[in-house]
């Protein structure tokens, strides 16, 4: 009798263990996001190193604004050229990446690539 007392507890464990391993303790997945995007440049910010864009975004099937951390690693290219955040203008269009990272309390957008096509008569900086 003692051992099927055993064999049902040590059975019951095991069914415990499968239902936790999977998916009873899930977590959220923070991992980070990279979107790629196209869009019109609104505002830059260079003492702060934010870029402020308007896009369109599928996931949401609609144009928004939002707002990028540029850091020492960001990319910056106009006309193939490397450049710098103050190089970009108001209105220029850009395609880019940003890597979205949402710790649960706040969301960061931190953008990775920045490039800039100017036509050859208005290239300015960087080209």
């Amino acid at each position: 009798m003692v051992i099927c007392r055993r064999r049902r507890c040590i059975g019951w464990t095991a069914a415990v263990l499968a239902v936790g391993v999977a998916g009873g303790c899930r977590q959220k997945d923070d991992a980070p996001e990279i979107v790629s995007l196209n869009g019109k440049v609104e505002k830059i910010d260079v003492a702060s190193g934010l870029i402020t864009a308007r896009y369109y975004n599928a996931k949401r099937d609609a144009e928004i604004v939002g707002t990028g951390q540029v850091t020492a690693e960001t990319e910056i290219l106009i006309n193939g050229v490397a450049s710098k955040l103050a190089d970009i203008r108001v209105g220029d269009r850009i395609r880019g990446e940003i890597r979205i990272v949402n710790n649960g309390e706040e969301t960061r957008r931190l953008v990775l690539k920045i490039h800039v096509d100017r036509p050859k008569h208005d290239a300015g900086n960087g080209g």
